[in-house]
């Protein structure tokens, strides 16, 4: 069964720490904490447990009463510059310093998706560093600009600690935000861009123009690096847009171009593409308790009869018999299958 937004929005997801961070630089500003609060729904009770939890629609209000009593602009940019490991909550901290710069980005995102999930956030490794794009995940409204500041400001903080050069690239061509985003982090911020975006280059100078194009040039890729790309764009995205030509895009690259190196490296993208589906496919059926129509849905196909004929093609099995199946062991184990 499948939750509307509507529902889940007042389901207590994100930790009230990030409450009480706003709170401390309002009041900095001079904004009460019963003034900030008055709106939201949120109770002193609340904010004083460690184990709390505040539902996405408190959390957008209390950011609303913030924007509208802020005596400074772009108190998002602000808010998300505070969010630094620490306020995440990542329990790996004392270990990020052990890790190569591309898994601590990848596990910050990772930390920062289940932490506060209102954006979904995208990771493109692209030549020497990365691309982090942001997505909506909820109906954001006026809230729009505010999150997306507050997230691009969070992994610009986060983004220090692994690379000098980082550069923020936003749909919004407004001077004056572009320019106060620029004071308040202190990095390049570009306006009428395609994608709200971080851009992180472990390269210096003019090379990080590689990651401003959206790609690298045809000669520095090699057939592994193109496959390991694939399979991870793929992995992130095993629905709709899982298609070659999606892909090449992503990496700069044509179809024609993007086939070759595959080939190279002994691959096709529909392989590649079958094979991740088909684990997704599993642990849905195993793990979860969406509808096959649903499961169907997820992974790119138009109807629940394409999916079933290609998940037969893979297994031999028809996806209602695999659950079945595993609905039948959990019941002999005393078991029960997880809702995700």
């Amino acid at each position: 069964m499948r939750l509307s937004p509507s529902l889940v929005n007042d389901v207590p997801l994100v930790p009230v720490v990030y409450v009480r961070i706003l709170m401390r630089l309002m009041s900095q500003l001079g904004v009460s904490q019963q003034s900030l609060l008055s709106e939201s729904g949120i109770h002193d009770a609340l904010i004083s447990d460690p184990e709390g939890h505040v539902s996405v629609n408190q959390l957008l209000s209390l950011f609303r009463s913030a924007e509208r009593q802020s005596p400074v602009p772009c108190i998002g940019a602000r808010y998300g510059a505070l969010l630094d490991l620490s306020a995440h909550g990542l329990l790996a901290y004392s270990m990020l310093s052990q890790q190569r710069a591309g898994d601590l980005t990848r596990r910050a995102i990772q930390f920062l998706r289940i932490r506060v999930p209102l954006m979904e956030v995208e990771l493109v490794p692209v030549g020497d560093g990365s691309v982090i794009r942001l997505h909506q995940r909820w109906p954001l409204e006026d809230m729009e600009n505010f999150l997306v500041d507050c997230y691009l400001a969070s992994m610009c903080r986060l983004s220090a600690t692994m690379s000098k050069n980082a550069s923020i690239q936003l749909q919004s061509d407004d001077p004056l935000r572009l320019k106060n985003l620029e004071e308040i982090l202190g990095v390049n911020v570009e306006g009428g861009h395609s994608s709200n975006q971080l851009l992180i280059s472990q390269c210096q100078g003019n090379q990080k123009n590689r990651l401003e194009l959206g790609g690298v040039s045809d000669a520095e890729w090699n057939a592994d690096q193109v496959t390991a790309l694939i399979r991870h764009y793929i992995h992130c995205n095993p629905g709709r847009y899982c298609t070659l030509e999606h892909a090449a895009e992503k990496l700069g690259l044509t179809p024609r171009t993007l086939t070759r190196y595959l080939s190279t490296a002994g691959e096709s993208f529909s392989q590649l593409r079958n094979a991740a589906r088909e684990k997704f496919a599993r642990h849905y059926l195993h793990e979860t308790e969406f509808s096959i129509a649903d499961i169907a849905e997820k992974l790119g196909y138009s109807d629940q009869a394409s999916f079933t004929k290609a998940f037969r093609s893979w297994t031999g099995h028809s996806p209602g018999r695999v659950r079945k199946e595993q609905g039948l062991q959990a019941w002999q184990t005393g078991g029960s299958t997880r809702i995700a």
